[in-house]
């Protein structure tokens, strides 16, 4: 499965302790990180199908714009419906996902939307959340992603689940769609991403045709 061997290969990257460093500079604003910065993280995100396969300005761009988001145990992270704006990876932690089936119970969670913390340990999320925010259909581990569908250039897409923190700590790398497309770079020479390339972007890796 390609997109377990990238979570693999990632899992291997990330390592099983927290990088200081990485975090530092995701913690930076993007326009204040320098090359060496830049470097840091293209070095923990290099395998990641995302990534690379694209031109180095072009990684180095989205290098320079991904950021972190760190949750504790049953913090809600996106909810199924809303707008879809941004991809993540996870770096540490576990992530639960959950969907409703039908949209009429989308809608109707909506009304209520849940926010801020679901479940405070694995018996609220396994067995109370569910009847909030639908049924558990995966969890998501160091190096897996989710989210791709926020790269839509369109920006119309929806995120289809709700995804939960699922450990004490965890930490997602995020690229969000508009900071990609709209902080300032240092370098003139690289363009906006095109729409070709988000268009990419938003196809998950394992349906992905070499072009």
């Amino acid at each position: 499965d390609v997109v377990e061997q990238t979570a693999s290969r990632l899992r291997k990257s990330f390592g099983d302790l927290v990088d200081e460093e990485l975090l530092r500079v995701l913690r930076t604003e993007p326009e204040a990180r320098t090359e060496y910065d830049v470097d840091v993280v293209e070095r923990h995100v290099s395998w990641h199908s995302i990534f690379k396969d694209l031109k180095p300005l072009m990684r180095r761009k989205m290098c320079r714009a991904l950021k972190c988001a760190e949750y504790e145990y049953g913090d809600i992270i996106v909810v199924q419906g809303d707008a879809a704006e941004s991809f993540c990876i996870v770096y540490q932690g576990e992530v639960s996902v959950h969907c409703w089936r039908e949209r009429s119970e989308v809608k109707l969670m909506l009304k209520e939307r849940p926010a801020g913390s679901i479940a405070r340990n694995k018996s609220e999320l396994m067995e109370e959340a569910p009847y909030v925010i639908g049924g558990r259909v995966g969890v998501l581990r160091q190096g897996n992603s989710f989210g791709e569908n926020g790269m839509d250039p369109s920006g119309t897409a929806k995120r289809s689940a709700t995804c939960v923190s699922a450990s004490s700590r965890t930490i997602l790398l995020e690229l969000c769609r508009h900071d990609l497309m709209g902080h300032p770079i240092t370098s003139s020479s690289i363009k906006p991403p095109s729409r070709a390339l988000l268009e990419t972007l938003k196809v998950p890796p394992s349906e992905r045709t070499e072009s």
